[in-house]
């Protein structure tokens, strides 16, 4: 039940696997551990090695959505972002497992060091995710954001797209957004809609 009742995945892992794959899956999503994310063997979705996981953050903060851009795994939580890099077979130590560098054992010692992001910009609309040469996603406090960059703890990572439409913002229900609040990128536009509302943001241009 620990993996079967996750709510979400994505590929990711791999020399080459880039944004459009990956040789293990990543799950999370289970009400009873919110914060937990567990991986598969090697190109194996039906076998979840025991070692193969990671608590991410604070406990009683959900794991909210994946994300990738460029060669990282990018993991929202309800206000709070981490990601997740590769790292091919390698010797490893408890020290490692006690700093927090999540080791998968069964699959050739690769790794996948958790590194926090930002701790007060979240997502707690997944479905406003979406990839726009760099990821971008709404708040149910009516912001859109994108990520600039992934170095441990600045503020520089996390960029406010949505300054200029606050006022039509102000607008969109808080718990609707939650529940509704989708993206969907569609030729160099990122498109937000909630039920009958929608913006959009051309990233295409400069």
């Amino acid at each position: 039940e620990k993996i079967t009742n996750m709510s979400m995945c994505t590929w990711f892992g791999g020399d080459r696997s880039g944004i459009n794959g990956g040789t293990r899956l990543f799950v999370s999503g289970n009400p009873s551990e919110p914060n937990l994310v567990h991986w598969s063997d090697v190109n194996n979705p039906l076998y979840f090695p025991e070692n193969n996981y990671a608590r991410i953050g604070n406990s009683g903060m959900a794991v909210t959505a994946f994300g990738k851009q460029e060669n990282i795994l990018v993991v929202f939580k309800e206000s709070e972002i981490y990601y997740a890099t590769y790292v091919a077979g390698g010797d490893f130590t408890a020290q490692d497992v006690i700093d927090g560098k999540v080791v998968d054992v069964a699959a050739n010692m690769a790794k996948f060091p958790i590194t926090p992001i930002h701790s007060t910009v979240g997502c707690d609309c997944p479905n406003t995710v979406s990839l726009c040469n760099r990821l971008i996603w709404a708040t149910s406090g009516k912001k859109v954001y994108t990520l600039t960059s992934a170095n441990q703890y600045s503020e520089r990572n996390v960029f406010e797209l949505s300054d200029a439409i606050q006022p039509e913002l102000n607008g969109w229900d808080e718990s609707l957004m939650k529940e509704y609040a989708f993206s969907v990128d569609w030729d160099g536009n990122y498109f937000l809609f909630c039920l009958d509302k929608a913006v959009v943001f051309n990233y295409g241009g400069n």
